[in-house]
């Protein structure tokens, strides 16, 4: 009987520190869905503000490139 009681003791013990943390773990989770979301905001921004001026700019690079005058010999010998 005595070793039932000291079971149960130790049972009611752990799940006393497992309720303690709970709370905590479940804070933590919140905290970092919180600080995703913001980044991801700030992402959205960045790219919505970026990208036309991205577009623009490998389009000039694209337009460069295909008025380059090309090389036959490229990657072979002299």
């Amino acid at each position: 009987m005595e070793r039932l009681k000291a079971g149960l003791v130790l049972l009611r013990s752990k799940l006393a520190a497992i309720s303690r943390q709970a709370p905590v773990v479940a804070q933590s989770m919140v905290e970092y869905a919180i600080i995703a979301a913001v980044v991801a905001v700030f992402a959205i921004a960045a790219v919505n503000g970026l990208g036309k001026q991205l577009v623009t700019a490998f389009n000039n690079i694209g337009s460069t490139v295909v008025g380059a005058p090309s090389n036959n010999n490229a990657g072979g010998p002299p």
